[in-house]
């Protein structure tokens, strides 16, 4: 029912409302210019192609805007993860057939998030997370009773996260979703490829995002917050994949890691 009701109102607001407004100016228009010239059927006719053209050029100008915002969606989502590919490149393909969620999956996904929220901020927060079609419609949610919060506006590119009260709720398309159970292992998050790389890091800087730290602030921050869970044993990272960290252009990352380094030179 949720997702009829979703596919309705984007159908009625992106193509529908732009089919009767065009039709509704070509009508018009038409009705204006044989005025002076036509009547009786003549009139009628021109009219009725009138209205008929306008509808088709609303629905072509509909659809039209909307691959524009489907690319500039796009476009804001790589600017905000970083100069990295996005992990529809990474992968390579698309999901074929529907991707069933245990309990037990949701769970794993659920604890990996805590944890970095819980190295990310000091405060008192619930913590959930849901998985959602490229479409943006909800699939699973873990806890149940934990706030939804989906933009239908927009599609689903990348892991992303928002503070909802006193809730941190991290946002999974089921790629994504797929490419981190895949490195979870016994408790453990084994990150064996840059796919899983991307998602692991993509979900620390969106939770920084969230819980309202800036950028520049956020690319460090999930940095210390992913080293602080690989000196627990909770991540296991490779030098092939730490080497990587931060997943950003090549001079934020410079500056984070002589930032860390430094703090790391310090304590010792």
């Amino acid at each position: 029912m949720f997702r009829l009701g979703l596919s309705i109102r984007r159908l009625v607001r992106e193509v529908g409302l732009p089919a009767l407004i065009g039709g509704w100016a070509g009508t018009i228009t038409v009705y204006v210019v044989v005025e002076a010239v036509s009547g009786g059927w003549g009139k009628t006719v021109a009219v009725a192609v009138g209205g008929a053209v306008g509808a088709i050029l609303g629905i072509g100008l509909a659809l039209k805007g909307r691959l524009g915002k489907t690319e500039k969606i796009q476009a804001t989502a790589d600017d905000v993860s970083s100069s990295y590919s996005s992990l529809s490149d990474l992968i390579g393909y698309e999901m074929e057939a529907p991707v069933e969620f245990t309990g037990e999956d949701l769970l794993k996904l659920w604890a990996l998030t805590k944890s970095l929220v819980e190295k990310l901020s000091s405060r008192p927060l619930e913590t959930a997370v849901v998985i959602v079609s490229e479409e943006g419609v909800p699939e699973a949610v873990y806890p149940d009773d934990a706030p939804i919060f989906i933009d239908d506006e927009e599609d689903s590119y990348d892991v992303t996260a928002v503070l909802e009260e006193d809730w941190v709720i991290a946002v999974f398309p089921v790629e994504a979703a797929v490419t981190a159970l895949n490195a979870i292992d016994d408790g453990v998050v084994r990150i064996k490829s840059e796919e899983e790389l991307y998602v692991l890091y993509m979900l620390a800087k969106r939770l920084a995002y969230a819980l309202g730290q800036r950028p520049d602030i956020a690319a460090y921050s999930a940095y210390k917050a992913l080293l602080k869970l690989a000196n627990e044993g909770v991540i296991e990272l490779g030098e092939d994949m730490a080497r990587l960290l931060p997943l950003e252009p090549e001079d934020v990352r410079r500056r984070v890691r002589e930032q860390v380094g430094l703090e790391d030179t310090l304590r010792a």
